[in-house]
């Protein structure tokens, strides 16, 4: 089960298609083997990605395309729709968003999505939670595109996340940001 934990982050986490590879034995059916690997996989997708944590946080962002934010305010990063989005303001090419909690909360994976219809805008970001009353960074990635889950090194605790939108060549729309723990822990 590791090795497709490992291969749907780097396919499907990096806004790439998973390709299983798997092929029926001469009866037509798959192996018994694969089919509980499968499961196992099933469920781990599932328990881990299935509690959004960024929906419990109050999100702040450093900037809001034309101050609308029920166009393009920070709720967008959190709601069910692809194409709904939070921006930035012409020539406000970097910004931060800040996720806080009122307890501190234990996750391992951040998904970011761009809304792919306004093309990829982000070359960058870095990600800190709080420590006291320091930032610590935690994780940096490139290139966001249609989707980047970024599996953090180790489980980290914190009441607050901060994600840094380095600067880029175009404003930041951002379609969601998911926070999760693995397998729902």
């Amino acid at each position: 089960m590791l090795f497709l934990r490992d291969d749907y982050l780097s396919s499907v986490g990096r806004g790439q298609c998973l390709d299983l590879g798997l092929a029926p034995d001469i009866s037509g059916r798959l192996h018994q083997n694969d089919i509980d690997t499968l499961t196992r996989f099933g469920n781990w997708l599932q328990k881990t990605f299935e509690n959004n944590l960024a929906c419990y946080a109050k999100i702040t962002a450093s900037n809001i395309r034309g101050k609308n934010k029920k166009q393009f305010g920070v709720k967008n990063l959190i709601d069910s729709s692809r194409y709904s989005y939070w921006a930035t303001d012409d020539g406000v090419k970097e910004a931060e968003i800040i996720f806080k909690w009122e307890k501190p909360q234990h996750f391992k994976y951040i998904a970011i999505r761009e809304n792919i219809k306004m093309g990829q805008r982000i070359d960058s970001v870095a990600i800190y939670i709080s420590v006291g009353k320091e930032w610590e960074q935690i994780a940096f990635a490139t290139s966001i595109g249609a989707l980047r889950i970024i599996e953090l090194e180790k489980p980290c605790y914190s009441d607050k996340i901060k994600i840094c939108i380095l600067p880029s060549k175009a404003e930041p729309c951002i379609s969601h940001i998911g926070i999760f723990n693995e397998g729902n822990k």
